[in-house]
């Protein structure tokens, strides 16, 4: 994803902060996840699959999962390689 796409003008974009965002996931969420691979874009798992399941006599998965994000601030020099600007 492109945060100027299509706008020759890098420069009148101000990059301050980033905001880095991890998903985990517990093993039984783990391992139907990686036995379906199924996403519907970078962002989306697909839980429609009948591939895998930790429910004795039953279909689906029982699983959990825990999403942490953080705020870091982004180095000048990282910033300006792209030809944005920088408030640090």
């Amino acid at each position: 994803m492109d945060i100027s796409a299509g706008d020759p003008d890098k420069y009148s974009y101000v990059i301050q902060d980033a905001i880095f965002e991890v998903m985990v996931m517990d093993k039984n969420l783990g391992n139907y996840y990686g036995s379906t691979e199924g996403f519907l874009d970078d962002f989306s798992v697909r839980l429609d699959e009948v591939v895998f399941s930790n429910i004795d006599n039953g279909l689906g998965v029982f699983g959990a999962y825990l999403v942490s994000s953080r705020k870091i601030n982004v180095e000048e020099n990282f910033v300006q390689s792209f030809g944005y600007r920088s408030r640090l």
